[in-house]
């Protein structure tokens, strides 16, 4: 009875052996992919790594098939497959206009400009320089999701118009492709009044859902004055005030005078009339 049993249960334990299947979920299918780091697999591989049986092969293409679907892994041909690419990255300078939109212009000149609606505009300025982040496609020609990463702001500080306001001051940008007007809490005024010409300095860029904030570091001037033209155009490009050391003692070594030596070795044009023009 005993030898019976024994024997049983060592049949028992060779069936148990020859039908034992390992078990496989999607989770461990895209572990393996990502183990081979993007490298392409074949099917056999697939099932030889997992010990899948050849009793759950069709098991095992079925999960393949729904993995593609879902475009977590890509078949690459009738053997082999791969994880998809990573998402294609396009980075550029964004160009903003005056009624909200706006287009990034890649650095990659052989890449076409990308239209940027309002909404994804809304926390960007004017030659901010950004990271468009392409996702994955969607089913037939559905375009997938893209995201916009700032790498680098482009404005630090802003030449606009001051106004004052009930609850917050404000500055209207001189240039009309910086959209956003920039808020000023009134304690960072610095003395401005409505009208006048200021330099602003960001101190918090614009989100989706507030704009940009700053403070007053400077009052440039009435609008009619005529000295304030090269202000602002100082301050807009951010060119120094003044000069260097180096410069001015370059500039004081030389004669206040053009020797005689000089004027032979110049074309002495000081005989002729000339006219300077300017738009009014």
């Amino acid at each position: 009875m005993l030898k019976g049993y024994e024997k049983g249960l060592a049949l028992a334990k060779k069936l148990k052996k020859k039908i034992f299947v390992p078990t496989f979920s999607s989770p461990e299918i895209l572990h393996l992919f990502k183990a081979h780091k993007g490298q392409k697999i074949t099917f056999a591989e697939i099932a030889r790594a997992l010990e899948v049986a050849s009793s759950q092969r069709k098991d095992l293409h079925r999960a393949l098939q729904e993995l593609i679907a879902e475009r977590q892994i890509v078949r690459l041909d009738r053997r082999h497959y791969s994880l998809p690419p990573p998402a294609k990255v396009i980075v550029g300078r964004v160009q903003a206009h005056r009624d909200g939109y706006g287009f990034l212009i890649p650095e990659d000149s052989g890449l076409p400009d990308i239209f940027l609606g309002k909404r994804e505009v809304r926390d960007l300025m004017h030659r901010d320089r950004v990271a468009l982040h392409l996702g994955k496609k969607g089913r037939g020609r559905t375009p997938g999701p893209r995201t916009l990463e700032v790498v680098e702001r482009a404005h630090r500080r802003v030449v606009g118009r001051y106004e004052a306001g009930e609850k917050y001051d404000r500055v209207i940008p001189d240039d009309y492709r910086l959209v956003q007007e920039i808020r000023i809490p009134k304690r960072a005024a610095g003395g401005a009044a409505t009208n006048q010409i200021v330099l602003a300095e960001i101190t918090r860029y614009p989100t989706q859902k507030e704009g940009p904030e700053g403070k007053i570091l400077k009052v440039l001037g009435d609008p009619d004055d005529p000295r304030l033209d090269s202000e602002i155009i100082i301050h807009k490009y951010d060119l120094p005030e003044a000069f260097s050391p180096a410069v001015m003692r370059d500039a004081s070594a030389i004669p206040p005078e053009i020797s005689g030596e000089e004027i032979v070795s110049r074309v002495d044009l000081r005989g002729l009339n000339f006219f300077t023009t300017w738009a009014a």
